[in-house]
């Protein structure tokens, strides 16, 4: 399995529903959930003349696996929903590193309270959290609140990525029968700028997402790609918005290995006392669905229910993974909601968790089974419906060893 990274400029704006209300004002998602890019990947391929099989083996149960696409630099790497574990100064958030913005202080930056939560969960010990209640930098003393959005590496160090600004666009809806403006019938739709403010002037509004699977497929669809030049994401496309010209559709950069993540996420730990076997922490990149025993939503999921409805070739996968004891979560409830394109009507609205939400398991011995099966999730998803990129994650994310601006400074 390999990932390739895909890079879309906006030619115009972009609107992406947050639900499948019929108000007369519509909002939209600044970031493009992972099954409406995999819609708008398999509308490009139908242009460029794909059959039906192919679009089965492209994008079918086994086929490519997409993540969300996301707000970015030209230049920068990909970068991810931030953690729900991240913490900030209220009044003078965000990374030590961040510039511009309205403040007229600079950031007092960033922590990752997962160790400090694991601290209470498995030791019964709240002094970790207990201090990062208020801000210590500076004597600043407010309060510390959740870091939202999304977060980038740049040159080993994390910075806050910046979004592309919104607007309202009115419009008048149409008389189907008469062909033309119907009287009194007005709505608003928000959309994201194809500009984005870069320093004292403008440039397109770049996005940039990670498409895995077999390199026979990844090529097919690089093909396609070349062939139409565009994707068209989002809703209203036949009304020109989502047009999206392709930059790039290549390798992208590998994480670090996956054992040295492992050890770096324990060794950090260690340092506030933890004895016992090795923690393995799953942090989800996409929104991920779990049932429990009678169908109903599970949003604390053992390590059985990681692969659940397991094809027979990840039976073996799925029985390392039953080896994982759960043992504490950060994470929040989200309503899953999308359209069927292929079918033309709405998905179930299912719950699950979303974005960022962080699940902790331990394991009593790191097996090559268990280091296999925990790269295959990696590749293809935990959970339910992963054929829609729901359930992508990080093993041991370098997030929650890497930043720790309060703590490293106090």
């Amino acid at each position: 399995m390999e990932t390739y990274r895909l890079d879309l400029t906006l030619e115009s704006p972009l609107s992406v529903s947050r639900d499948r209300s019929a108000s007369n004002r519509q909002a939209t998602a600044t970031v493009v959930p992972p099954q409406t890019l995999r819609g708008a990947l398999a509308a490009a391929a139908e242009r460029a003349g794909a059959d039906p099989e192919t679009l089965d083996r492209l994008f079918g149960e086994e086929g490519l696996r997409t993540s969300a696409l996301l707000p970015s630099d030209p230049d920068g790497a990909l970068p991810a929903v931030a953690p729900l574990t991240l913490r900030t100064c209220k009044r003078h958030g965000g990374f030590d590193g961040d510039e511009g913005g309205r403040q007229t202080e600079a950031p007092h930056g960033v922590e990752d309270t997962l160790f400090a939560s694991l601290r209470l969960a498995l030791h019964d010990d709240p002094g970790a959290l207990r201090a990062l209640r208020t801000c210590q930098a500076n004597g600043c003393g407010h309060v510390m609140t959740r870091k939202d959005g999304l977060v980038r590496t740049e040159e080993g160090d994390y910075r806050t990525q910046s979004m592309p600004g919104k607007r309202t666009q009115t419009h008048v809806g149409l008389d189907r029968r008469r062909d033309g403006a119907a009287s009194g019938m007005l709505y608003a739709r928000e959309v994201v700028n194809e500009k984005t403010t870069a320093g004292e002037g403008l440039r397109p509004t770049t996005c940039r997402a990670a498409i895995t699977g077999p390199e026979s497929a990844l090529e097919h669809l690089r093909d396609a790609l070349d062939a139409t030049q565009a994707l068209r994401v989002g809703t209203a496309v036949s009304r020109g918005l989502g047009r999206c010209s392709v930059e790039r559709f290549a390798p992208g950069t590998a994480p670090p290995p996956l054992e040295d993540r492992i050890a770096d996420f324990n060794d950090a730990y260690r340092k506030h006392g933890h004895v016992g076997g090795t923690l393995i922490a799953l942090t989800l990149r996409t929104p991920a669905l779990f049932v429990g025993e009678f169908l109903r939503p599970d949003t604390t999921p053992g390590g059985d229910r990681l692969l659940q409805a397991a094809r027979s070739d990840e039976q073996a996968h799925a029985h390392a993974l039953e080896s994982l004891e759960r043992v504490h979560e950060v994470a929040r409830g989200y309503q899953f909601q999308a359209w069927n394109g292929l079918a033309g009507v709405p998905h179930g609205t299912d719950q699950g968790l979303r974005a960022g939400s962080v699940l902790v398991y331990q394991a009593s011995e790191v097996t090559d089974e268990l280091l296999d099966a925990l790269s295959h999730v990696e590749t293809t998803g935990v959970g339910l419906r992963r054929e829609l990129g729901l359930g992508r994650v990080r093993v041991c994310d370098r997030i929650h060893t890497d930043i720790h601006e309060h703590t490293d400074s106090n």
